[in-house]
């Protein structure tokens, strides 16, 4: 019974591989080549005679194969394998690695299965994580570099108002903040690359939604230090704030002013919530401590300057105070 065109059957026409010499050959008939099933060698059949059966040391009865299949060196051919199969474990590998680094600092749940989807998507849509060299300024070793690239895939969620402690968890590795920025918006740009853009109203609709959800984060830290009560007077003052200076945070206000030429209207909507609720900490008599015990519980991104100026202002309010110091 004559064998199928796709088993091995060199052994019994006599054939071998030309590169590593076994006869562990594969014919396929339909491409006309023969892989070495030892070496990876691809190359073309010899003779094919009109049954379509492979002859070893006759002569051809049908004419060369030589446009058929894909001819390689058999030396090339196997150096390229074995570099393909190289970067794909190098590669797998490393995400690995990069999922064993969020499953140490974030919590299972949906926050961890969104950061991991994100560098997943990024490595497989964009380009390969293992490959970014790009100089940092915090450190050059493999482990600083992943911990840049999953506090950007954090921050970069954070943005998008799915909340996690990306800013406080950059801040415990002691990632640069330049580093932190180049990581962050390498992922921005890939989640906001199939967006469309937005018209007037959606982009309102957006920067309220989102200066909420930096207000409704800071209210509940405060909460620890003073209560609900006090806690959501501060988070509606800091509303007022932003409404005052054009800012859509109440329904059915709409600026009369370009967003660029208001206070805030340059700020990033995490910065202009900040910035408005430090304002709402003060007229509520809050001293520097309070606001140094907030920003290390929110890490906020970004507003270094701006929380030294309100400490500052903060401290000298004190200073000008009855009793001359802070509660």
């Amino acid at each position: 019974m004559g064998e199928d065109g796709s088993k091995k059957n060199g052994a019994n026409d006599g054939g071998k591989c030309k590169y590593c010499g076994s006869r562990n050959l594969v014919h396929d008939t339909d491409r006309g080549e023969v892989l070495c099933d030892s070496c990876g060698l691809i190359d073309h059949m010899d003779n094919l005679d009109s049954e379509g059966h492979v002859r070893f040391g006759d002569g051809s009865q049908n004419s060369l194969a030589k446009d058929l299949g894909s001819t390689f060196n058999g030396k090339k051919a196997s150096i390229g394998v074995r570099r393909a199969n190289k970067q794909s474990q190098k590669s797998t590998r490393y995400m690995q690695e990069l999922f064993a680094t969020v499953d140490d600092v974030v919590p299972e749940g949906r926050a961890r299965q969104a950061v991991k989807d994100l560098l997943k998507r990024y490595n497989e849509e964009d380009s390969l994580l293992w490959r970014k060299r790009k100089k940092l300024h915090g450190g050059k070793d493999r482990i600083y570099r992943m911990r840049v690239i999953v506090s950007g895939a954090l921050a970069a969620l954070h943005k998008r108002m799915q909340q996690n402690q990306g800013n406080e968890i950059s801040q415990r590795w002691g990632v640069d903040r330049r580093d932190l920025i180049y990581s962050t918006m390498m992922f921005r740009r890939f989640l906001l690359k199939d967006c469309t853009t937005p018209n007037k109203e959606e982009m309102v609709m957006e920067r309220k939604q989102q200066l909420r959800f930096h207000l409704d984060r800071f209210r509940e830290l405060l909460t620890e230090r003073v209560g609900w009560e006090i806690a959501t007077q501060v988070y509606e003052d800091a509303l007022d704030e932003l409404a005052e200076n054009f800012e859509p945070v109440y329904d059915g206000e709409e600026s009369p002013e370009p967003i660029q030429s208001t206070k805030y209207g340059t700020k990033g909507s995490e910065s202009a919530a900040w910035e408005a609720f430090l304002v709402s900490m003060l007229g509520f008599g809050m001293g520097r401590d309070a606001i140094i015990w907030l920003q290390r519980r929110a890490a906020p991104s970004s507003v270094g300057n701006v929380t030294k100026a309100y400490t500052k202002e903060a401290t000298r309010r004190a200073a000008l105070s009855d009793g001359g110091e802070e509660e």
